[in-house]
C-alpha cells in the first residue's frame, strides 16, 4: 500500500516544490511580475507588483490587466494583446513605443515590459509579464537632453559672436568703399568707374544679408517646373560684371535637351551664386571658373570648378558646416556654403566638395529630374529680346519709399515698359480703378497699409492682376499664396526685369 500511495504523493510534492521554487524566484525579483491568462485576467502578482502599482495581491488577482493600463491607451493595449496572442513569443511589449502604466492612485509611470509564455498545470497558455519602472532613467535622459541643449545653445552663441565679428568687418569694409566713392563723385574727382564700384559693394552687402536671413529663417522651396540651363544663364548674367572686374573668365558647358527639375528657381540660383562666389574668392589673382551641367542617373548634375588653392584635406568634411570658413579671420561669414547645402537638401538633392587633380576645387550638386521629364527648349521661345519687356507692358509700382519707387520706374521704362508709380495702397487702388496692368509690383512693409492688403483687394475684386503680383521685401512672411512672386530686397535691375519677364511669358 505504501508503494501504491507513494507515486501520486511524490508527484504532488514535486509540483509543490516547483511552485515554491517559482514563487521564491519571482518574489526575490527586483521587478514587478504579473501572470495572466490569455483573456487578460491576472492570476499571480509578486510583492514588487504591489509596491509598484499600489494594489495588494488580493486586489490584483482576478482583475483584468486593463486595470493597470491608462484609459487613454486602453484601446491600443487591447490591439497589442491580440497581436501577442496571435504570435506569442518572448519579446518586449510595444517595442519602439513609450509605454505607461497606471497606479492605484491614478498616476502614470513610464515602464518597460517583457513578455513570455508558459504552460499552466492543465496545459493552458499563460503570459508572464516582467515590468520595470523606468522613471529615473527617463529623468536622467531628460536631464542629459537639457544639458546637451544648453551646451548646443552655448556653442551657438559663441558661433554667433564669431559671426557678428565677421559680418561687422565685411559691412564696415563695404561702407568704407561706398563712402569713399560717393565723396569722390561729390567732389568731382571721378575716374569713370566709381558707380560700378559702389554697385559691386552694394551687391556684396546684399548677399551677406540674404545669407543671414536664409540661415536664420529657412523657408520651404516653392516648387515649379524649371530648367537648370535657364537658372545657370541667369546666374551668369548676374555674376558677369563682378567677375569681369576681377579678371575672371566664366565658362559654361551645358548639355542639350536637359529634362526639367521640380525646384524653387530663386533658391537654386542662390546656390549657384554662392558656389560661384566661393570659386571667385579662391582665385583672387584672376583665372577661370567652369560651370558644367549634365544629366546623370535621372539627376541633373551641376558643378562649379576653379583652379585656385583647393580645399585643405582637413576641411573637406566640414566645408558645408555653419560658420565654418577656410578664409582668413573676418573674411566672410561662413554661411554661404551652409546655406547652399541646406537648400539643396530641401530639394531632395545632394552636394559634395572635392579637390581637382592639378590644383583647385570642384563643388557639385545633384537635383532629381522632374517626374514629368520636360525637356529644355520647349517653352519660352519668344521674339522679344531677352532683356526687353513687351511693347505696352504696364506695371503698377507701389512703394512708400520715393527712391526705390523711382528706381523701379526708371528700370522698367529703360526696358520698354510703362510704369505707373503709387506711394500707398489707397493711391494704387485709385490707379487700378482707372486702368488695368500686366503686373503689380508692391512693397510689403509700408507706413499706412501693408502690400498684402492690396493683394487681398485684387483677389476680392477678382482682378487679373492678382495672378501677376510681385511682392518686394527684405523678409518675406513664412507663408504666401502660390500666385505671389517674392522679389527679395535689395535686388539688381536684372532681377527685377527677369521677374517681370517671367510674368510676361506666363500671360
Amino acid at each position: 500500500m505504501d508503494g501504491e500511495s507513494s507515486g501520486p504523493g511524490t508527484g504532488r510534492t514535486d509540483r509543490q516544490h516547483a511552485e515554491a521554487r517559482f514563487r521564491a524566484v519571482v518574489e526575490s525579483s527586483p521587478y514587478a511580475i504579473l501572470m495572466a491568462d490569455t483573456a487578460g485576467k491576472m492570476i499571480f502578482a509578486n510583492q514588487q507588483a504591489e509596491i509598484l502599482f499600489g494594489y495588494s495581491q488580493a486586489e490584483l488577482i482576478g482583475q483584468s490587466i486593463d486595470l493597470l493600463v491608462p484609459d487613454r491607451v486602453r484601446g491600443r493595449h487591447s490591439e497589442y494583446r491580440r497581436e501577442f496572442e496571435a504570435n506569442p513569443s518572448t519579446r518586449p511589449m510595444g517595442a519602439g513605443r513609450d509605454l505607461y502604466a497606471r497606479r492605484k492612485d491614478g498616476t502614470e509611470i513610464p515602464v518597460e515590459i517583457g513578455l513570455t509564455t508558459l504552460k499552466g498545470p492543465s496545459g493552458e497558455t499563460l503570459v508572464l509579464a516582467s515590468i520595470v519602472d523606468i522613471t529615473r532613467r527617463k529623468q536622467a535622459e531628460q536631464m542629459i537632453q537639457e544639458k546637451e541643449s544648453q551646451l548646443w545653445q552655448s556653442q551657438k552663441l559663441e558661433a554667433v559672436g564669431r559671426l557678428a565679428g565677421g559680418v561687422a568687418h565685411e559691412i564696415n569694409n563695404i561702407l568704407g568703399v561706398v563712402m569713399a566713392m560717393a565723396e569722390t563723385i561729390r567732389d568731382g574727382e571721378t575716374r569713370g568707374d566709381e558707380a560700378g564700384i559702389i554697385l559691386n559693394q552694394a551687391v556684396k552687402g546684399s548677399k551677406i544679408v540674404k545669407d543671414l536671413l536664409v540661415y536664420s529663417r529657412p523657408t520651404s522651396p516653392a516648387l515649379a517646373e524649371v530648367r537648370m540651363d535657364d537658372i545657370v544663364q541667369r546666374a551668369v548674367r548676374m555674376a558677369a560684371n563682378d567677375l569681369h572686374l576681377r579678371h575672371i573668365e566664366l565658362k559654361t558647358d551645358i548639355a542639350g535637351s536637359l529634362p526639367a527639375i521640380s525646384a524653387d528657381a530663386d533658391q537654386i540660383e542662390q546656390v549657384l551664386m554662392n558656389l560661384i562666389a566661393n570659386a571667385r574668392d579662391a582665385i583672387p589673382a584672376g583665372g577661370t571658373i567652369e560651370i558644367r551641367v549634365e544629366e546623370k542617373d535621372f539627376r541633373i548634375q551641376t558643378s562649379v570648378a576653379d583652379r585656385g588653392t583647393g580645399i585643405p584635406p582637413a576641411a573637406i568634411d566640414k566645408i558645408f558646416d555653419p560658420f565654418f570658413s577656410t578664409k582668413e579671420e573676418g573674411k566672410g561669414t561662413g554661411l554661404g556654403l551652409s546655406v547652399a547645402a541646406g537648400i539643396v537638401k530641401a530639394h531632395g538633392g545632394t552636394i559634395q566638395a572635392a579637390n581637382r587633380p592639378g590644383g583647385g576645387a570642384v563643388l557639385t550638386f545633384h537635383l532629381p529630374v522632374s517626374a514629368n521629364r520636360k525637356t529644355a527648349g520647349v517653352e519660352g521661345s519668344g521674339s522679344e529680346s531677352p532683356d526687353r519687356l513687351p511693347a505696352g507692358f504696364r506695371v503698377l509700382v507701389v512703394d512708400d519709399d520715393e527712391g526705390l519707387r523711382e528706381s523701379c520706374v526708371r528700370a522698367i521704362e529703360s526696358r520698354g515698359g510703362r510704369a505707373v508709380p503709387a506711394e500707398c495702397v489707397d493711391e494704387a487702388v485709385r490707379c487700378l480703378d482707372q486702368e488695368t496692368f500686366e503686373v503689380v509690383l508692391c512693397d510689403y512693409y509700408m507706413n499706412r497699409k501693408y502690400g498684402m492688403e492690396l493683394y487681398r483687394y485684387l483677389t476680392d475684386q477678382k482682378r487679373a492682376e492678382a495672378r501677376h503680383f510681385i511682392l518686394m521685401t527684405g523678409l518675406a512672411p513664412s507663408s504666401l499664396e502660390p500666385s505671389i512672386t517674392v522679389l527679395t530686397k535689395p535686388f539688381r535691375k536684372a532681377e527685377l526685369i527677369e521677374a517681370l519677364l517671367r510674368h510676361a511669358r506666363s500671360g
